[in-house]
């Protein structure tokens, strides 16, 4: 095939011999674009690649066309006791919602630090762990804890002395005061006995000797304890026998005619003498003896509050001392083991109160020397949290409504779940970067449910009411991740078929819940029997097996 073009002043000369073979051409390019389009339909019904979707299809037709209406049979539609009622208007309360958190109640935590220094020998609980009042976290060996334990045994032992010494002075000064009345009455009886200044009688010496019998006294007292102050009264009565025996021998009339009346002058004179340092001894050593045993109960309270100021001192440092027992005759067995077989320097680190360890620091680790400084662990009773949030400057007059009162939270970890909180406080001031005004919550946590850090939704609900639109609880069911309701597909007697309605729903109110879209009031939902609907329709959209 030739195309020839030649030009010249007068016009354009073609050569026309090429145009058979062009229609020729032209005939085998459609044949083949005809074979062509056959072979792409084959592909495209064959095993060939899948054809790409359409423009503005962003799902397979199988999804697409997924079946949104389930028919129940009549044995279904009974065992499922579907049950029907409208969506209806309520008047609620003004819902505030706010987010907040969730975090550990300042006043039942504690940081334990020891109070003196020494190096960990054991550490007995882990981080998380729940502990009991009392129980031992770690145990250190602290030197200062020794000797403040030495200390108290040291001042221990004065009081073991002081209190033997003070029982011996108290029975001493018993036996004196029951000892002199008996010295009293005999020398009362003795006296009597003798003859006045101016008689010169005969006096049966029987009867004085049965009066001033020493040995009588002594009997009586022998096993009586009497200290010092038995030779001095003993030998006082025993004087003042001697000299009423000789003031009896000169007194008598035929004494009195031998020796004259000088000897026996003298002889009642020495008596008199003698008896004056007899009283004088008994009144001396009654006082003594109950000075004594004033002095002796003295230094027994000294004693016993140098005990006390030990075992304080020791009790400041975190051991756990019985002020008690300390003080008791039964902690004096303690004393007869030696120093050296007590480990004195034991130091047991003790939780406060019922916690949970919460944080267990680098320094509680064996063989680390601490300091009162350091925090060893973290404690915090979990019974009861505090939830923190912000409200917005708009909401906060809806606050005072609420003040000292309860306040309902959510978690998304409990999904359904209403938790009551005790508002308080609120704050005094607005936040000038988020214009919003603090509060504090306390709810109980006894279950444990609600950790520290979580994230919760506080609900506040106002003196102002609103209209909202409500379904049974019942009735929303989640399917594909979406809330949704079944309504009748006719509205025919009879019928057993049902529809999925998506909603959107908002807070639920006990049986009820709040719908914000979907659904209009009076349109009827299945409130019963809306879990059966949901696995049939579920059965239903199941591809089938080839």
């Amino acid at each position: 095939m030739a195309i020839a073009l030649a030009g010249n002043r007068g016009g354009v000369r073609v050569n026309t011999s090429w145009v058979p073979w062009t229609a020729l051409g032209v005939v085998v390019l459609l044949f083949a674009a005809y074979v062509g389009k056959d072979q792409l339909g084959h592909l495209s019904k064959g095993g060939g690649q899948p054809q790409a979707l359409p423009p503005g299809e962003d799902k397979p037709r199988s999804e697409a066309s997924k079946k949104t209406t389930c028919t129940l049979s009549a044995e279904k539609f009974e065992a499922a006791k579907i049950a029907l009622e409208p969506a209806r208007t309520e008047g609620l309360q003004t819902e505030v919602g706010v987010p907040g958190h969730v975090t550990a109640n300042l006043n039942q935590q504690i940081d334990i630090r020891p109070r003196a220094t020494g190096v960990i020998r054991e550490v007995k609980v882990m981080q998380g762990e729940q502990v009991k009042r009392g129980q031992v976290l770690a145990v250190l060996d602290s030197p200062d804890v020794g000797l403040s334990r030495l200390n108290l045994r040291a001042r221990q032992r004065d009081l073991e002395a002081a209190r033997i010494e003070a029982d011996w002075k108290d029975e001493v000064a018993k036996n004196v005061a029951l000892l002199i009345p008996e010295m009293r009455t005999a020398l009362t009886e003795r006296r009597r006995a003798l003859p006045d200044d101016d008689e010169h009688v005969e006096i049966s010496w029987p009867k004085i000797a049965k009066l001033t019998d020493t040995r009588m006294i002594e009997r009586q007292f022998a096993g009586k304890q009497l200290g010092t102050y038995r030779g001095t009264l003993l030998q006082a009565y025993a004087d003042f026998d001697i000299a009423c025996h000789e003031e009896q021998k000169t007194a008598s009339p035929k004494g009195v005619n031998v020796m004259g009346e000088h000897i026996p002058l003298v002889a009642r004179h020495t008596r008199e003498g003698v008896q004056a340092k007899l009283e004088a001894a008994m009144e001396q050593s009654l006082f003594d003896a109950q000075l004594e045993k004033k002095l002796a109960d003295n230094r027994l309270r000294q004693a016993e509050g140098a005990v006390l100021d030990a075992a304080h001192r020791l009790a400041l440092l975190g051991v756990d001392v019985d002020l008690e027992h300390v003080l008791s005759r039964e902690a004096s067995r303690d004393l007869s083991k030696p120093d050296g077989e007590l480990d004195v320097t034991t130091y047991p680190i003790k939780a406060a109160f019922d916690s949970t360890v919460v944080k267990r620091t680098a320094a509680a680790v064996t063989s680390f020397k601490v300091d009162v400084t350091d925090v060893l662990f973290t404690l915090v009773d979990l019974s009861s949290v505090w939830v923190t949030a912000n409200v917005p400057e708009p909401d906060v007059a809806k606050l005072s409504s609420i003040r000292n009162g309860t306040i309902e939270m959510t978690a998304q970890a409990y999904p359904g779940r209403i938790f009551k909180a005790r508002l308080l406080s609120v704050g005094a001031i607005v936040d000038p970067q988020t214009r919003s005004v603090p509060i504090l919550a306390q709810t109980d946590n006894r279950d444990g449910v609600l950790i520290a850090g979580m994230f919760t939704r506080i609900i506040l609900d106002s003196k102002a009411r609103e209209e909202a639109l409500t379904v049974p609880a019942a009735a929303v069911v989640d399917i594909d991740a979406q809330s949704c309701v079944f309504v009748p597909a006719s509205t025919a007697p009879g019928n057993r078929s049902f529809s999925i309605r998506p909603v959107e729903t908002g807070r639920q109110l006990g049986d009820r819940i709040v719908i914000k879209a979907g659904i209009r009031p009076g349109d009827v939902v299945v409130s019963s029997g809306a879990f059966m609907l949901k696995s049939e329709l579920v059965l239903q959209n199941e591809p089938e097996e080839e």
